[in-house]
């Protein structure tokens, strides 16, 4: 029984992980979808090619509307992952006083916090590396191409491929599997902090 409530249990952690992917990712495409139209602006105003001014402001407008989007985006994904770790520790609470166990731990948000999730970063310092990386491929694919249709596709995408072969479908997977993997570890970490309380 304990083993199919805990199978039950993981199963759940993954289904929250998808559904926080995707409520992350709603947020996202609202300011995707303000880059792309501020990009166009800067792009109709050009003939054949963009000129070197507008292009640098075209990148400012992005990096501006791209920190505008993760500063949003943290804090409130934080206080979902929060929720995560504290139905992970009553979970876990409950199966050990099943066993007659009683931790005695309090769950600590700020521990949490600083536990080190991916390549030594906390979860905060991660999303905002990722915050850094795609301003960075934005800003790459936009000194590359210099001919404004051009341009919209490489950043949008392509209807024929709808839209998934574009630098914000690239960006955007790579933020969905952040938040997945995020969830896993504040599960993982708040169950290993409990367990550390018992040594």
């Amino acid at each position: 029984m304990t083993i199919d409530r805990q199978i039950n249990h993981h199963i759940g952690l993954q289904h929250v992980a998808a559904g926080l992917a995707r409520k992350v990712l709603a947020r996202i495409d609202a300011y995707d979808h303000r880059i792309v139209t501020e990009l166009s602006k800067f792009a109709a105003s050009a003939m054949q090619t963009i000129p070197v001014r507008h292009r640098d402001a075209a990148i400012e407008t992005i990096g501006r509307i791209n920190a505008e989007a993760y500063a949003e985006l943290v804090p409130s994904l934080w206080q979902e992952l929060v929720a995560v770790a504290e139905y992970e520790v009553e979970f876990c609470t409950r199966l050990l006083g099943e066993s007659g166990i009683e931790p005695k731990a309090v769950f600590n948000p700020d521990a949490l916090k600083a536990r080190r999730f991916i390549r030594g970063q906390t979860v905060h310092q991660a999303f905002e590396s990722q915050r850094d990386n795609k301003f960075r491929f934005l800003r790459k694919v936009i000194v590359a191409e210099a001919e404004p249709v051009a341009l919209i596709r490489k950043v949008r995408g392509t209807e024929a491929r709808c839209f998934k072969d574009g630098a914000l479908a690239m960006a955007r997977h790579a933020t969905a599997h952040l938040v997945r993997s995020a969830v896993n570890h504040t599960a993982n970490a708040s169950r290993m902090m409990l367990w550390r309380e018992l040594d």
